[in-house]
Formats: C-alpha cells, sequence, structure tokens
C-alpha cells in the first residue's frame, strides 16, 4: 500500500506526464444501433412506441449539471439536425429540450423514409451506423404529421420548473378517444365517429407519465389536459402551458424556430383554456 507522499509523487508524476496510462477501452453507445420501421400497411402510432423507446434508451441525465450538448433555441432545423446527429453518436444522457429536440429529427427522418425510402441514415458519421430500416416504402399517408412544441410552467413547494415535449398529429386509422367535438387539427369526430386523426407526445422525463403519449387525444387541449392532470398528481400547480409553430421537414433550414406562440394562463377555468388551445392548430 502506498504512504500518503507516494500517493501524492504518484499524482505529480501522472498530472506532470512522467507516467504512461493505459489508454482506456472504447466505451459502446449505450443506444440501439437501428430504429426497425412498421409496415407500410399500419399506422404512425405503431411507429410512435418505437420512436420513444430509442430516446428512451438515451435515460434521463440526472446530475443536475448543463446539458453535454450546446443547445440554441433561437435557430433553426438546421441546428436540430446538427445536435440530434451529435447526440446520437456520443450516446450521453439527455433531459428534456436534447429529448425534444431528437424528437424533432427522429419524426423528421423516419417519416421521410417510409414516405419512399428504403434506409436512412440518423447520422452523418459512419459511427456507430446507426439507421432506420424496415417495409415502409411508399406509405404516403406518413407526410400529413404535424409536429410542435408543448411546453409547461409548474410550481411546487416555493420553486418553479420548466418541461418541454413534442406534441404530434397524425393520422391513426382507428377511432381517437370518443367524447370530442369539432374537427380538424383542433378536434376530432364526436362520439362513435371515425376519427383517423389524433395527438400524442415524445419526450423524456423524471416521470414516465410526463413524457410520452400515445397518439389517441382526439384534441389538443385533451393531451395538454392529460399533461396538467399528471403534474397534478405528482403535486405540481400548472401555471403556463405555451404551444409553438410547427416544425419544418426541411434539416437545412435555417428559419428560427417558434417555440412558444400561444400561452395560456392555466390558472383560468379550463373551458376558456380549451377553447384558446383548440383554436390555435386550425
Amino acid at each position: 500500500m502506498l504512504t500518503s507522499p507516494q500517493v501524492r509523487n504518484k499524482v505529480t508524476m501522472i498530472l506532470g506526464g512522467q507516467v504512461e496510462l493505459p489508454k482506456p477501452p472504447p466505451h459502446p453507445s449505450p443506444v440501439p444501433t437501428a430504429i426497425t420501421c412498421p409496415p407500410a400497411t399500419t399506422t404512425y402510432p405503431a411507429l410512435h412506441r418505437k420512436l420513444q423507446n430509442y430516446i428512451t434508451s438515451f435515460q434521463y441525465n440526472h446530475t443536475g449539471l448543463p446539458p453535454f450538448f450546446a443547445l440554441r433555441r433561437d435557430r433553426g432545423m438546421n441546428h436540430i439536425t446538427a445536435i440530434s446527429r451529435e447526440m446520437i453518436k456520443e450516446g450521453l444522457p439527455i433531459q428534456c429540450v436534447e429529448a425534444t429536440f431528437l424528437a424533432v429529427y427522429l419524426t423528421m427522418v423516419a417519416l421521410k423514409f417510409l414516405d419512399g425510402h428504403t434506409a436512412l441514415p440518423l447520422t452523418s458519421d459512419p459511427e456507430p451506423p446507426l439507421t432506420i430500416q424496415g417495409a415502409g416504402k411508399g406509405c404516403r399517408k406518413y407526410c400529413g404529421v404535424m409536429r410542435l412544441p408543448i411546453s409547461f410552467k409548474t410550481e411546487c413547494d416555493g420553486s418553479t420548473y420548466r418541461h418541454i415535449v413534442l406534441g404530434v398529429y397524425a393520422h391513426t386509422g382507428m377511432n381517437a378517444r370518443v367524447g370530442a367535438t369539432g374537427a380538424g387539427a383542433g378536434g376530432g369526430g364526436g362520439a362513435g365517429g371515425a376519427s383517423t386523426w389524433a395527438w400524442g407526445a415524445l419526450g423524456i422525463s423524471r416521470r414516465k407519465t410526463l413524457m410520452y403519449k400515445d397518439v389517441d387525444f382526439p384534441t389538443l387541449s385533451s393531451l395538454v389536459k392529460n399533461f396538467k392532470e399528471s403534474y397534478e398528481a405528482s403535486w405540481h400547480t400548472v401555471l403556463k402551458a405555451y404551444i409553438g409553430l410547427p416544425f419544418s421537414y426541411q434539416e437545412a433550414d435555417t428559419s428560427r424556430i417558434q417555440w412558444r406562440c400561444l400561452p395560456v394562463d392555466m390558472s383560468k377555468p379550463w373551458v376558456s383554456c380549451a377553447a384558446a388551445i383548440d383554436q390555435y392548430p386550425r
């Protein structure tokens, strides 16, 4: 066993470059090497769950330190594309903003793939050789998927918290949750109606109820209300909800992304909140 002076001497030699340390073994990325897509005969929800499983595989960053990546929300899709590729390459733990970046990128690439490509790489770097693959060629129904940011400001025990997820409006091919009224992106078919479009969400959080949501919410307000109820079950009071503009499908787009276009004061009666939220995407 080394004495304290010997340890200090050894540390000094290492810091001074007098000792050649062995190189650590390469650290394999903990995330999967590919996402296998469903057949073209299925609808978007089958892909939605696979994309969430991939995002979850990065694991949540519990360190309390700043993000491992230089995130800028004052830039365009080109920045989201570059950062997402870097995240995929490194495979480090992420938090909600990184997960939203990743969800935007993954949905963009996956939907392009399902629209007629045979395989698309998720990163420009050959390591890791991560691709989306499967039998999705020629599935035109995916083109109409709309994606927009949904963020929340909450309070618990006197502290303020913020969170963000990616809202997804997509074709389902089946009845959404019954009880919706209206039409278009704000509302699905009425009770018993054949609604073929619905809302869901992708993201990551410490709590499973505050990230992924299946694509079966007939209105945007019903999705937001589910998050509100999930927060309340975790003893949080939702102060504000913010909804941004839809994301582009052009990965080189430099237009600044609008993350918060509709602020919703969640202290008001829910009827008025829901009306404002459902009017927004129409």
